[in-house]
C-alpha cells in the first residue's frame, strides 16, 4: 500500500509509533457537517460539500484508505446523508466511518434523523475492526454508546485478529453491558456529548489484546484539551467515560488514537498512547489529517482543502461569529502556532 506521492501540507507531528514495513497513509476526514441550505456561521455551511469533495479527491491521490471520523452531516437530515453518499461515491480507496453526534437522532431535532442502525447499514457495522496495511483500525460509536451494534454482538471482520482466535466475551457479559448502555441512551439524546460505554469498552479490550498495531478511531476525544473553558458546554467535547477509556488505552499501550469533534487539531497523551485530534474539514483551518505510517514511525500532516481565500473566509466567519466559533478559532490558532512555528 504505497500512494504515489505525499499530500501537500505542513507536518503537524512526528511520532515514534505506529510503524509499518510497508508505508501506509490513512486520510482522516473529520466533521464535514455537510449542509444543503444553510450558509455562513463558523462552520462555513455553504462550502461544506465542496470541502468534502476536495478531501475525497486528495485521498484518492495520496492515501491508501480513509476514515470518516463523524459529523458527516449538519444535523442528520436524510437529504444531507444523500449528499454525503454522492460525494463518497467518488472515493476510490477503502474507507470506513464512525458516527458523530450530528449524525444520530437527538431529542431536540425538529426533523426525523435516521437511527444509528441506518448509519451502520449505510457505512460500517459498529463497532468495527478493519485491517489497513499492517494496522488494525478499530472504530467505535461514541455518539450512541454503541447500543445498536452491540445488542446482537460486535461487528468484526471475519479475518480480523480477534475473530481468528482472540479472547471473547460471553453472551451474558455482552448482554449485561449492552443493557447498561441502553439505560444511558436518553442521556446522550439530550446532548452532543459522547460515551464509549461498558459494552464497547469490553469489545475494545478484546481487540486491543489481539492486535499487533491497533489504531483506535472515535468521534469524541478521550482527552480533554487543558485550555478549554471550564464550562458544561465545553465538557461535551470529550467522552463522558474518558477516564475509563484513557485507562484502557494506557493498559494496552495503544500507539495511536484518532478523534474529532473538537474542530481543533491537537495532540494529547494517555501514558504512552498519543491521541491525535483531527482538524475539521468545514471550519478553519479546513483541512484533513493524513496519517503516514512507515518503517521509522508516523507523520501527521495537515492537508489543506482550499486556497488562501477559502481559509481566510473560514477564519473571518469564525472570528466574527458566535462565542463558540471565536473560542474554537483561538484554540486552533494556538495549536497551529505551537506545532507549526515551534
Amino acid at each position: 500500500m504505497t500512494p504515489q506521492t505525499v499530500a501537500p501540507g505542513p507536518v503537524f507531528a512526528r511520532l515514534d509509533r505506529p510503524r509499518s514495513d510497508s508505508p501506509t497513509t490513512l486520510a482522516v476526514v473529520a466533521d464535514p457537517h455537510v449542509a444543503l441550505t444553510a450558509r455562513g456561521t463558523w462552520k462555513v455551511y455553504h462550502r461544506t460539500l465542496e470541502r468534502l469533495r476536495s478531501a475525497v479527491a486528495i485521498a484518492n491521490e495520496h492515501a491508501d484508505a480513509a476514515l470518516l471520523a463523524g459529523d458527516l452531516t449538519r444535523d442528520g437530515h436524510s437529504a444531507e446523508f444523500d449528499a454525503v453518499d454522492d460525494a463518497l461515491g467518488d472515493l476510490d480507496v477503502p474507507w470506513y466511518a464512525v458516527p458523530g453526534n450530528h449524525d444520530v437522532p437527538k431529542a431536540f431535532d425538529d426533523h426525523t434523523t435516521p437511527p444509528v442502525e441506518r448509519f451502520a447499514e449505510r457505512y460500517d457495522p459498529l463497532p468495527f475492526a478493519r485491517e489497513v496495511g499492517e494496522l488494525t483500525l478499530l472504530g467505535v460509536d461514541t455518539a450512541t454508546s454503541g447500543v445498536a451494534g452491540l445488542v446482537d454482538g460486535p461487528a468484526v471482520d471475519s479475518d480480523s485478529k480477534a475473530a481468528a482466535g482472540g479472547p471473547t466475551t460471553t453472551d451474558d457479559d455482552r448482554e449485561s453491558a449492552a443493557e447498561d448502555d441502553r439505560n444511558d441512551v436518553g442521556d446522550l439524546r439530550d446532548t452532543w456529548g459522547g460515551r464509549v460505554g461498558p459494552a464497547q469498552r469490553a469489545w475494545l479490550a478484546e481487540q486491543l489484546a489481539a492486535a499487533d498495531q491497533p489504531v483506535v478511531a472515535l468521534h469524541h476525544p478521550a482527552a480533554r484539551l487543558p485550555d478549554c473553558p471550564d464550562r458544561d458546554r465545553w465538557r461535551n467535547f470529550s467522552l463522558r467515560d474518558g477516564d475509563a477509556v484513557s485507562e484502557l488505552l494506557r493498559r494496552h499501550d495503544v500507539p495511536l488514537v484518532l478523534s474529532a469533534h473538537h474542530h481543533v487539531p491537537a495532540l494529547c497523551t494517555h501514558g504512552g498512547t498519543v491521541e491525535a485530534l483531527a482538524p475539521a474539514t468545514c471550519s478553519f483551518p479546513q483541512a484533513s489529517l493524513h496519517v503516514e505510517v512507515g518503517p521509522d514511525g508516523t507523520t501527521l500532516r495537515l492537508v489543506p482543502l482550499t486556497d488562501r481565500a477559502g481559509v481566510a473566509e473560514a477564519h473571518g466567519l469564525a472570528r466574527d461569529g458566535s462565542p463558540l466559533g471565536q473560542t474554537v478559532v483561538e484554540l486552533v490558532e494556538r495549536r497551529l502556532s505551537e506545532r507549526l512555528d515551534g
